[in-house]
């Protein structure tokens, strides 16, 4: 048992923290260009960070945009740097007098964090299968090298964690699980669902089905569109509609999605959405059948919005749908569906395989979980329960406590094994 297992202990330890001044935390990025998912996290951790008497700075090594920018707007200090100029970092962690770096996407300056004594820490956010690729050869090396000077590892998602370990060989000993939260001041906003959905060209009848995010292959969106389109076609119903919302990545992959829709009425491109919680209270089902996840903060909202909800088995989607219960169908009143993603095992897929035509009967799958929802949520039967607790424990103000909690664990000497076992009883 190591000096720091006991809770007795750790709260002395952390209250000792507390009546000390803030700790400086670096949040470390590679790019912060895009608004996205991780963007949206980063942000997210920040401000619980700030809410834990942290003073947070963000350190970007590429490109900036508008998500930079709402850091600044909201007092954040920001930084833009050369990551990769040895100097020029270890001048920065001196002036903000950092204590930890918490990489997202981004493993530059870990060995210079650990010349000056600062701790280093990972977030991993995803299966990283692009690693393995001869041109990434390069960065590959540099998470493995990083590794050494990596005192813990944040894992989105168990799944994430054994990638992370078995694949990449990183240390799992110094590995833990916090998943991703929802922002609950952006999803409990009020809003007009009814308008929106008229703004949108559907009536009240039209079964909406909405799936977010980048529009790329990985995404899926290719087997969604054909199975909504077969899915109109078996049931005789042109009520089936389908919403994309999305950042459009690759613009060939998106025109082969809409020349689907030979009428041009089912399948509805609407873009990056700052109104995600109207939309997904606007629509009756999410699909979300993406062939790469580390945690789907998509899904996570859509379970938050208490929706029918059809996905892959990626990242943490059993541990976030049902927890302990494989044969769970149902939550909080509505429909969940887990389909397996058309690949066995993820530590034997390379980006190429999955970026092919090669699993192009998913979609048929994907199309009877459609039309079994959709049947289904005629005559629900689904029991209403426990809704509120169940978005209580997805918020990040609640969530992302558990970043505050390793951090200060880790600062005041703690082990990750000790840390693990705390963050589990959050």
């Amino acid at each position: 048992m190591d000096q720091f297992s006991s809770k007795p202990l750790f709260e002395s330890n952390l209250l000792q923290h507390a009546q000390g001044e803030s700790t400086t935390v670096v949040l470390q990025v590679s790019d912060f260009h895009i608004s996205g998912g991780l963007e949206q996290v980063v942000y997210d951790v920040a401000v619980v960070l700030r809410s834990q008497s942290f003073d947070v700075i963000l350190f970007n090594c590429g490109k900036s945009g508008q998500p930079f920018q709402k850091f600044a707007d909201d007092r954040f200090k920001t930084v833009s740097l050369d990551c990769n100029n040895e100097q020029e970092y270890k001048r920065q962690l001196s002036i903000h007098d950092a204590k930890l770096v918490n990489g997202h996407y981004s493993v530059q300056g870990a060995k210079w964090c650990h010349d000056v004594n600062v701790l280093f820490i990972q977030t991993i956010h995803n299966m990283y299968l692009w690693l393995f690729e001869p041109n990434f050869s390069l960065l590959l090396k540099q998470h493995r090298d990083a590794d050494e000077y990596t005192s813990a590892y944040i894992c989105v998602s168990q799944t994430v964690l054994n990638y992370a370990a078995y694949k990449m060989n990183l240390d799992k000993q110094k590995m833990i699980v916090i998943r991703n939260g929802v922002d609950e001041s952006r999803m409990d906003k009020s809003c007009d669902a009814t308008s929106l959905r008229r703004s949108l060209g559907y009536d009240e009848n039209d079964f909406l089905i909405l799936q977010s995010g980048t529009i790329a292959p990985l995404k899926g969106q290719e087997y969604v569109a054909d199975a909504v389109m077969k899915a109109r076609k078996e049931l005789d119903d042109k009520s089936i509609k389908l919403v994309l919302a999305g950042t459009i990545q690759d613009r060939v992959y998106a025109r082969n999605i809409a020349k689907r829709d030979i009428g041009g009425t089912t399948i509805n491109f609407v873009g990056l959405r700052k109104d995600m919680n109207c939309l997904l209270q606007a629509i009756d089902l999410y699909c979300h059948p993406s062939l790469l996840e580390g945690w789907s903060l998509a899904v996570a909202e859509a379970a938050y919005m208490n929706k029918h909800i059809l996905t892959t088995n990626t990242g943490g989607s059993v541990q976030l749908l049902q927890g302990d219960d494989p044969s769970k169908s149902c939550l909080n009143g509505k429909i969940i569906s887990i389909i397996e993603p058309p690949y066995h095992d993820i530590n034997n897929v390379n980006i190429n395989t999955l970026t092919t035509t090669k699993y192009r009967h998913f979609s048929e799958q994907v199309k009877r979980n459609i039309v079994d929802i959709y049947l289904k949520s005629k005559t629900n039967t689904c029991p209403t329960n426990h809704l509120q607790d169940f978005k209580s424990r997805m918020k990040s103000s609640h969530i992302y406590k558990a970043y505050s909690l390793l951090f200060k664990w880790t600062l005041t000497g703690g082990s990750i094994s000790s840390a693990r076992r705390l963050i589990k009883t959050m």
